[in-house]
């Protein structure tokens, strides 16, 4: 088992699975959050190593969870992986993310991005 948690936050079962499995194969211990309320919750309980975070989420955006990310002394180190569509948003936060990754996102792509970007590397 890793010791690196990453928390998927999306809403869309199918391309969680594929995010989880190449976090998976990257090193991580994947947990998946498919909507925004839940995703604040689990971070106000945890510090993820990574956060892969979709923007366009039930109850609570992805940008409302990046600004309490980034305004959380806690996740100071957590680095956050936007996954969205949405070119637009993404580049307005492009500066508060680690990594903007533009649907689609292969699985290939995600673990090669998770490894490069794990901890002491």
């Amino acid at each position: 088992m890793s010791q690196w948690l990453a928390l998927v936050v999306e809403d869309d079962g199918p391309v969680a699975n594929v995010y989880t499995e190449a976090l998976r194969v990257a090193g991580y211990e994947p947990e998946v959050v498919g909507n925004g309320r839940d995703a604040l919750s689990r971070i106000s309980l945890t510090v993820p190593t990574l956060i892969l975070l979709d923007l366009h989420l039930p109850d609570v955006m992805g940008d409302e969870i990046l600004t309490a990310v980034r305004a959380d002394p806690r996740l100071v180190d957590t680095r956050v992986f936007l996954v969205t569509a949405d070119h637009l948003l993404a580049e307005q936060l492009r500066e508060q993310a680690t990594l903007v990754l533009l649907k689609p996102v292969s699985f290939a792509q995600l673990r090669d991005m998770a490894v490069r970007f794990r901890p002491g590397r």
